[in-house]
């Protein structure tokens, strides 16, 4: 497997790509909200991915400030892959598995970070 992680430019990694083959069913197992007001979205499969709190962007990592924090790469196939796969498990989310709060914090951000994405 190649490394997903383009490093070119120092201090802004992008992923291009998966950095393990996910999980389907498409699952989201934790919506957790930070004090800085950055909204962490763990999916099956021990993959987390966060909204940055300036922009609304959709990274991977556990928090903006982590070591394995990295924007999803604009327009690559895998944001494509990546948006798909939170689309489906968005419409999965159920009040028997997650606060009402969540589910609406979570419609909130990937709205917002489509926008930006342009998906």
């Amino acid at each position: 497997m190649t490394d997903p992680f383009d490093r070119s430019i120092p201090g802004y990694t992008e992923l291009k790509g998966w950095p393990k083959p996910p999980v389907y069913p498409e699952s989201i197992s934790e919506i957790c909200l930070y004090r800085d007001g950055t909204v962490v979205v763990s999916i099956q499969g021990s993959m987390d991915f966060f909204f940055e709190p300036n922009l609304g962007r959709l990274c991977y990592g556990d928090s903006h400030k982590a070591d394995n924090a990295a924007f999803i790469k604009k327009g690559s196939h895998f944001e494509s892959e990546l948006y798909s796969y939170f689309e489906t498990a968005r419409k999965k989310l159920s009040i028997e598995e997650f606060s009402l709060s969540d589910i609406k914090l979570f419609n909130k951000c990937f709205k917002r970070a489509k926008v930006y994405s342009g998906v």
